[in-house]
């Protein structure tokens, strides 16, 4: 038997008699095997049979082989290098059958006990590469379209990150309130639109003895949730967190608000002694605010901050809990 007569019958045993038991005696020890499968990778004589084993269950019929061809280089003087192609048709118990084939090499080395299998190689022709392409069209289409998919998570984790830093440029990371520098940039704004404002300055009463009392981490939970009593309260404002517990509002409008800037500091208040409820502390958390009017008390975001700035002082001095203008009036007694 010859080298290419030899490989003739191991596809013969294989694909058309399916004797697994025989192929077995076939093959060589430093046998390597490369199949059109991912995971065809075979780099022992043992690898191959547990493949084989494996595979035998799968399905209960043969192939019919309709055509091969073969062509023998020799590369020693007992190995030969075997190249060919098979086509196949599928035998079996199912109602739907299919014709296949392959292009194979093969390694053959003559033996004492006879021929042995060295090395396979199998691969499916594919029909999508036209002449002269040095790889399959589709294949560089998956490559482009994978590549395509990757610059488009890169750039949406990209956008998503400019995004997160433009945010937090702008805003506070605690309270999600308008940081100090984006405040003033939108109250000087707004003052530009509208020729009457008001803006109050707030802060928490005694709040360095709720963090010594209850830890940081206390005193943010304190601040997140009066954030979200401002954002409640004061609607259509601008509130932002400027330092600390130190808060400001600002109001503007086309005529003066005074009184409804007013109804909404009180219901804050009362939202506020509700929502902190959910703090689980004996003794109530109370706000002092000070209010300064524009253009009444400042006709520039500087000035008036200034003087609702005083404002606040006022009211801290007037006990805890109230309200003060920037004309010396304290409104505790509203609260």
């Amino acid at each position: 038997m010859e080298a290419q007569e030899f490989c003739r019958f191991i596809w013969h045993i294989y694909l058309e008699k399916k004797d697994y038991q025989a192929l077995e005696n076939l093959l060589a020890p430093d046998l390597s095997v490369i199949g059109t499968g991912a995971h065809e990778l075979c780099r022992n004589r043992e690898q191959a049979l547990r493949k084989l084993t494996e595979e035998e269950p799968l399905w209960d019929g043969h192939f019919s082989i309709t055509s091969q061809w073969y062509q023998t280089t020799p590369l020693g003087e007992e190995t030969f290098l075997v190249i060919g192609e098979l086509n196949l048709r599928q035998i079996s118990s199912q109602p739907l059958a299919y014709n296949a084939g392959f292009r194979f090499s093969m390694v053959v080395r003559r033996a004492p006990e006879g021929w042995q299998l060295v090395h396979i190689h199998r691969s499916v022709p594919d029909p999508e590469q036209m002449k002269g392409e040095p790889y399959p069209r589709i294949l560089l289409q998956q490559s482009n379209r994978k590549l395509e998919e990757l610059l488009e998570i890169r750039r949406q984790e990209l956008e998503n990150a400019n995004r997160e830093a433009l945010y937090y440029a702008r805003y506070d990371y605690l309270t999600d309130l308008m940081n100090r520098p984006f405040l003033e940039s939108e109250v000087q704004a707004l003052m530009q639109k509208k020729p009457y404002g008001a803006m109050m300055m707030m802060d928490v009463d005694d709040f360095k003895q709720v963090n010594d009392r209850n830890g940081h981490p206390f005193g943010d939970q304190v601040l997140s949730l009066l954030a979200e009593s401002l954002k409640a309260s004061f609607t259509g404002c601008l509130s932002g967190r400027i330092g600390g517990d130190e808060f400001l509002v600002y109001t503007g409008g086309d005529e003066p608000e005074m009184e409804e800037f007013l109804e909404m500091a009180r219901a804050f208040c009362r939202d506020w002694d509700c929502r902190q409820k959910r703090l689980g502390l004996d003794r109530r958390i109370s706000i002092c605010m000070g209010i300064a009017l524009y253009p009444q008390h400042g006709d520039n975001y500087e000035s008036l901050w200034q003087n609702a700035d005083k404002a606040l002082y006022i009211s801290k001095r007037s006990g805890k809990s109230s309200i003060a203008i920037a004309d010396g009036r304290s409104l505790r007694e509203d609260l």
